[in-house]
């Protein structure tokens, strides 16, 4: 065998040997020529890309591989260029631009198969080999499919847990201890707020981030893990640089090594401080239910499913007597012996779901005495809507009850009252619609209150000028537009509905409700027809009065009970000086000479009040400086309910009899002189006639003058009835 036959057939051999090799390999292997064309593939390529080797006609690369493009993009897949998604084609054509190096890649194909197509993942890798006959391109391919589907579910979960971390709020965080190396999730940096990049990845910096007044409780917990072995949670605060401050919950566990050396530490973080804030909302709200509860004005109490009472507030025990004390835990015992069988059938309403709201019923104190009361209860439920109990808000009504009483019974006086009053009441809605009349609104609009309710207040109410005919603005629709108390104008007439009409005098005034806002009128008027006549006779007595007043030729003064003139005649303003605008509104004491005297006349005016009247005198001082003594006749003025209103002074001037009296008292002085002179003389004759008697007497002689005696008694009975005179 020559040399080269030889050569022929080892290379032979060693090509079948390299082909059985390649064809066992369990990754697919491909050789392209430089056109392209594929001029191996073994049966692990075949399978993968679902494709036989023809033998017979060349096969190009994407004839036999296909990719994800190749049924979508309009310029197919081919061997050509013109393919832009070819990685595997370009692959190739770069090995053999570069022969001396490798690539390596990845890439996804549609592989075509009997049930369709189907995506896969393929890892390429190209090299060349120059051969006699030209450059070859060889391809192994391996499937990394069940790679790559894992790896993306791991990139898929990993996002999940990202997520659900982003979304609760939650970090992961590993220590190496021997190096003090710590490694932060993405967010913990967010919960802290800090930039990864301005960190100091230490245990030291991760304690400085910590609320300082939480620092060193974090730092004791996390070393009394590492010294026991044992995990430990804690929560703590974050201050941050603009001063809010977060809530964190962290949780940490201690990895150690064969020889027990603690290696490595696990935390986690997670932001609370919505929950915290949750946390603290639901305790304040707890906090002022409970404080609510307790200084509620109204008995809040709650049973249990047995009926046993389970809470009492200070109410409860002040309206019903028990103390918390002795009932909480025992059947409630509010309810009287006679309404056991109401109670249940309320329970059992309640025990189904069902409520109450402002029941009125009664029950029983701790003394036993019954009283008013209104209910409103529920079923209280548990976290899975159980019914677990039954509350009661409970308030005493006996109060109410008597004032809704005693109201009712003031509405029913109040219509009592209106219907039997003179004056005529008629009252109207916001929209001046009559909803009430009373029996003399009846009378004097000729409606009776049925007919009238509804109507408007118009039709019911008509009223006109008394002069000039013309219709009257309705002193309601005032009220409504306004909201004051207004009042008919002068010469009014009311036309009854049949046409009869009466002189009138009105007023109107608001109905308000509890807002404050006008809900209504209210007109109260009356028949002046008799009150015109007695107001005519007034103005005739007052014409009559007045012309008395002027012609009487004492001086008169009218004041008030202050003593200021409000009138005066013109017999006053002849004697004083004064003109009657002058004097009118002035003080009395102007008139007077004296402020004692003024005073006196006050004193007087007080000793005086049960009397009609009295006379004083007083001396007067006229506006130009003269004084003269002055009779005043003084009167009360009083009005219907015999209240003084006022003074009248009649007030004369007695200078000239002052004077007159002073002239007779002068003429009685100079009688009584003579009267004493010549009884004098007479008693001295007397005298000396007793004197003569005597003598005659002791020389035993008959006296001579035997009328001596009897003159002497005479005469002292006259002296003494001159003296009585006298006096």
């Amino acid at each position: 065998m020559s040399e080269k036959h030889k050569m022929t057939r080892e290379a032979e051999q060693s090509g079948h040997y390299l082909r059985k090799v390649m064809d066992g390999s369990p990754v697919g292997m491909m050789v392209f020529a430089e056109d392209d064309r594929i001029v191996y593939a073994n049966s692990r390529a075949e399978i993968l890309f679902g494709r036989k080797l023809a033998e017979t006609k060349p096969v190009y690369c994407g004839d036999f591989i296909g990719c994800a493009k190749r049924h979508t993009d309009p310029r197919g897949c081919g061997h050509t260029p013109a393919c832009p998604t070819c990685l595997l084609f370009r692959a190739i054509r770069a090995s053999f631009s570069s022969p001396s190096s490798d690539n390596e890649l990845e890439g996804d194909v549609m592989v075509e198969r009997e049930a369709g197509f189907d995506l896969i993942f393929l890892k390429y890798k190209v090299g060349t080999v120059s051969l006699d006959e030209g450059a070859y391109a060889v391809v192994a391919v391996d499937d990394i499919t069940t790679q790559k589907r894992a790896e993306e579910a791991l990139r898929e979960s990993e996002s999940h847990l990202r997520e659900a971390q982003s979304m609760a709020r939650l970090g992961r965080w590993t220590l190496e201890l021997p190096r003090q190396r710590l490694q932060w999730s993405d967010t913990i940096f967010d919960i802290f707020e800090i930039d990864p990049n301005e960190f100091e990845a230490s245990y030291e910096a991760f304690l400085n981030a910590i609320h300082p007044d939480d620092r060193e409780r974090v730092d004791r917990a996390f070393s009394e893990s590492l010294r026991s072995g044992k995990p430990y949670e804690v929560e703590h605060r974050l201050r941050m640089k603009d001063g809010r401050v977060k809530w964190l919950h962290e949780a940490c566990r201690t990895e150690y090594d064969g020889n027990g050396k603690a290696v490595r530490c696990v935390g986690i973080v997670q932001d609370i401080t919505d929950r915290k804030r949750a946390e603290e909302a639901l305790r304040s709200s707890e906090e002022f239910q409970r404080a609510m509860i307790a200084t509620s004005p109204m008995a809040i109490f709650s049973i249990d499913l047995a009926g046993r009472v389970a809470t009492w507030n200070a109410s409860a025990e002040k309206m019903f007597g028990w103390t918390s004390e002795e009932i909480v835990g025992r059947p409630l015992p509010i309810v009287p012996e006679g309404k056991k069988d109401e109670f249940a059938e309320l329970r059992k309403i309640l025990m189904e779901g069902g409520s109450f709201s402002n029941l009125e019923l009664v029950r029983q104190k701790k003394d036993g005495a019954l009283f008013d009361c209104r209910l409103s209860t529920a079923p209280i439920f548990n976290d899975a809507g159980g019914i677990v109990g039954i509350m009661g808000i409970m308030e005493d009504i006996t109060d109410p009850k008597r004032t809704e009483e005693e109201l009712r019974r003031s509405e029913e006086k109040f219509r009592t009252t209106l219907n039997s009053i003179g004056d005529a009441v008629i009252s109207t809605d916001r929209e001046s619609r009559v909803d009430y009349l009373n029996p003399m609104a009846e009378i004097l609009t000729g409606w009776n209150e049925q007919g009238a309710h509804g109507k408007p207040l118009d039709e019911v109410f008509r009223i006109v000028n008394e002069e000039t005919r013309e219709t009257v603005e309705n002193p309601a629709v005032k009220v409504l537009r306004e909201g004051i108390v207004v009042g008919l104008a002068n010469h009014t007439l009311l036309i009854a509905k049949d046409g009869k009409e009466l002189p009138i005098a009105d007023s109107g005034a608001p109905i308000r409700d509890e807002k404050g806002e006008t809900a209504g009128v209210v007109l109260v008027f009356r028949d002046q027809t008799e009150e015109r006549e007695h107001q005519r006779r007034i103005l005739a007595n007052e014409r009559r009065y007045r012309a008395l007043f002027t012609s009487i030729r004492d001086a008169i003064l009218v004041a008030d009970t202050e003593r200021n003139i409000t009138d005066c005649n013109a017999a006053f303003c002849g004697l004083f000086g004064y003109a009657r605008e002058e004097i009118i509104g002035r003080k009395t004491i102007t008139v007077y000479e004296n402020e004692e005297e003024f005073k006196e006349l006050g004193r007087r005016l007080k000793e005086h009040m049960g009397d009609s009247d009295f006379l004083y005198t007083v001396h007067y001082r006229k506006k130009n400086g003269t004084v003269f003594p002055g009779e005043t006749k003084v009167f009360y003025l009083r009005d219907d309910d015999g209240a003084i209103t006022g003074f009248i002074g009649l007030i004369r001037d007695i200078t000239a009899r002052r004077k007159a009296e002073k002239i007779l008292e002068e003429q009685l002085e100079e009688m009584q002189r003579w009267h004493d002179v010549t009884l004098e003389r007479e008693n001295r004759v007397l005298e000396l006639k007793r004197e003569v008697n005597q003598v005659l007497i002791d020389a035993g002689r008959e006296p001579r003058y035997a009328s001596a005696v009897s003159d002497a008694v005479e005469e002292n009975e006259r002296t003494d009835l001159n003296k009585l005179e006298a006096d």
